[in-house]
């Protein structure tokens, strides 16, 4: 049997998701621990990539100079970073890992993401709501949006990538002890899905 749990497809109960069209979505998000003093960005669009970070304690410095990435598989093609700020040129891609055009914000309690086509990642499936109103994923007002873990990295909370989400089995030893537990990566390429967990009975 598998289950989803709430906390892993919705964001927590303090957060709400006001507008949001099929691809993109905006509210609030108020939870202290989440709270970012100023703003951070990240946004690629086809052929260029840019982010900025006014949150003190929260994300590093951008760099100064050059600041490309030129580890084997990077997709950066040259980027100049000064502190606070980055722009550059990346290969244009849509696949598993990155989707065409993305762009992730927050800024305060605010919050921003968007991707193009979906991607589990940020904006996993169609979204609908106007004034906190929603009629996709959910008919509910007021209500968290699907989890975007970009948005956890963005604003420096732990990243889970795809290939460390665990299936966890509970296997019956036969004795009154606890169950044995056996882990393993569920999918092979680097990108977020909800954990869940798998109970043999």
């Amino acid at each position: 049997m598998t289950s989803n749990t709430p906390e892993n497809k919705y964001h927590h109960s303090n957060t709400c998701m006001v507008h949001a069209f099929i691809c993109m979505h905006a509210g609030f998000d108020c939870n202290c621990d989440r709270f970012v003093c100023l703003a951070a960005a990240e946004e690629d669009c086809v052929c260029i990539r840019r982010s900025c970070c006014l949150a003190p304690g929260r994300v590093p410095s951008r760099g100064v100079g050059c600041v490309t990435d030129n580890r084997e598989g990077s997709e950066e093609i040259c980027k100049l970073g000064l502190f606070c700020c980055d722009y550059g040129f990346i290969v244009p891609s849509c696949s598993d890992d990155r989707p065409l055009c993305s762009r992730t914000v927050k800024s305060c309690c605010f919050y921003e993401v968007c991707a193009f086509p979906f991607h589990r990642d940020i904006v996993p499936e169609p979204v609908c709501a106007y004034y906190g109103i929603q009629c996709a994923p959910r008919c509910v007002c007021c209500a968290p949006p699907p989890r975007s873990f970009a948005l956890d990295r963005l604003i420096g909370l732990r990243s889970i990538p795809v290939s460390s989400i665990p299936i966890v089995e509970a296997m019956d030893r036969g004795d009154a002890g606890e169950p044995l537990l056996k882990e393993y990566p569920e999918h092979p390429v680097d990108g977020v899905e909800m954990a869940h967990a798998e109970y043999v009975v």
